[in-house]
């Protein structure tokens, strides 16, 4: 027995023939209500009858991708950076989502090191950053970085810093400027002031009263400033936690003796990211003002920056009227696939790992998502050729089918965030339901009884 889905006069109706006799006259069945036929216009596959129910009784599957789903853009206005184990440094302006401009704040400990003989000469004083290969911009041009001595020291009542957190300079000790290749390239080295290089290699040599304890130290030298240099506005790059500060040395002899002192970061809670973002002249320009905008607002787009915590929210208000839909309806699968917009990652590489929570009304969040095989990801598909078929994919069949009982309290909607890690500076642009190309989809699979 096979089953055609056609449209007819704005309502979802069911062409059902018997199996032996392909030409007898068709029952038109009305399967949807006004309301749910509306969302759920189309069918993109076949339904087909159960063999082993009468034909008179006779449930079958459909599957429909057109049933609506609400997409906003959102923002939190300040959040916690001196927890996140990386550094983030650069300046980026986007057309699309904005000018971002981020710094990393973060002092050393003490080293361990030799006595340093008097016959011993300074060479030089570096920066050594290891790249995590996440960025977001131009890497066709040169990036530049600068390098500041802070004023201030990285503590207060508790030990907390947050994205719009800043600390006062007292002078530049370096800078970087080169075309670098994010993905390629692994390491970078600044050198530092030439004097200030040499003063602090004094100290160590002397063992003078500032390198004697560590309290005294940080007093001395409260740390540096890694940051975006205003005259490159072309990528903000991502770096290992880990920035060595290097003092290179050599001691006289017949040969002379290479000789390194090692200066390591003190970690969490006394190193944090600056992250500041400006949408001004983009399509969401108002979030400069307010937290969330609605994708219908942003030419049904929404937007993903997990760096600065844009995220999307996806909610499907009316997903109860499936009820209503015929006498039996079980949801048998959903798959919600999220599709970036054409040309919007030709130079701006896309999240590898995008994943989704449950928000509950409270503002908790639940997840991510999961199967049974792990976290979902997205499995990201990158449509080489053409660029129409990039997406991410979902299974929520577990959130749709909750949501189907879910009372005003219990309901929950979809929060859409970045992985972290590799996807921290990695932006994502996507078509909402409504999209006129790379439309998102929810693609239901309904098991459907009508007496």
């Amino acid at each position: 027995m096979k089953v055609l889905c056609r449209k007819s006069e704005g309502m979802m109706r069911f062409s059902r023939g018997t199996a032996n006799d392909p030409g007898s006259s068709k029952v038109v069945v009305v399967v949807m209500t006004a309301v749910i036929v509306t969302a759920m216009a189309a069918c993109s596959k076949t339904s087909q009858y159960i063999d082993t129910i009468a034909p008179s009784d006779n449930p079958y599957l459909i599957q429909v991708d057109t049933f609506g789903g609400a997409f906003t853009t959102l923002r939190v206005d300040s959040f916690v950076t001196s927890s996140q184990p990386y550094a983030a440094a650069g300046y980026l302006k986007d057309a699309v989502t904005g000018s971002v401009f981020a710094a990393h704040y973060f002092r050393y400990t003490l080293p361990v090191w030799e006595d340093i003989p008097n016959t011993a000469v300074f060479d030089s004083l570096e920066l050594i950053l290891k790249l995590t290969h996440s960025w977001s911009g131009d890497s066709t041009q040169p990036y530049r970085l600068r390098v500041d001595r802070l004023s201030q020291a990285i503590t207060n009542d508790k030990n907390l810093f947050y994205n719009s957190s800043s600390l006062a300079t007292a002078e530049m000790l370096g800078s970087f400027s080169e075309v670098i290749r994010p993905v390629a390239t692994d390491t970078l080295h600044i050198r530092l002031s030439q004097s200030w290089g040499n003063e602090l290699y004094e100290l160590l040599r002397e063992r003078g009263a500032t390198v004697i304890s560590l309290d005294k130290f940080q007093d001395y030298f409260k740390g540096l400033k890694l940051s975006g240099d205003s005259s490159a506005s072309n990528m903000v790059l991502q770096f290992k936690d880990s920035i060595t500060m290097r003092l290179h040395y050599h001691e006289r002899n017949v040969v002379n003796i290479s000789r390194t002192i090692d200066f390591q970061k003190d970690y969490s809670p006394h190193r944090f990211n600056q992250i500041k973002q400006n949408f001004a002249g983009t399509a969401i320009d108002v979030m400069n003002k307010q937290l969330e905008v609605r994708s219908n607002d942003t030419r049904n787009q929404f937007f993903l920056f997990e760096a600065n915590r844009v995220r999307a929210t996806l909610k499907f208000p009316d997903i109860k009227q499936l009820l209503q839909a015929a006498s039996f309806v079980k949801v048998m699968g959903a798959e919600l696939e999220l599709r970036p917009a054409l040309n919007s990652f030709t130079s701006y590489p896309l999240p590898p790992k995008v994943v989704l929570y449950e928000q509950k009304e409270d503002g908790t969040l639940n997840g991510p998502l999961s199967t049974t095989a792990g976290v979902q990801y997205g499995s990201l598909f990158i449509d080489n050729v053409y660029g129409k078929d990039t997406r991410y994919t979902y299974d929520i069949t577990s959130y749709i089918t909750s949501a189907l009982t879910a009372d005003d309290y219990s309901a929950s909607k979809l929060v859409i965030a970045g992985e972290g890690g590799d996807s921290t500076l990695h932006r994502l642009v996507a078509g909402d339901l409504l999209a006129a190309e790379n439309r998102s989809r929810l693609v239901l699979s309904l098991l459907v009884y009508h007496k």
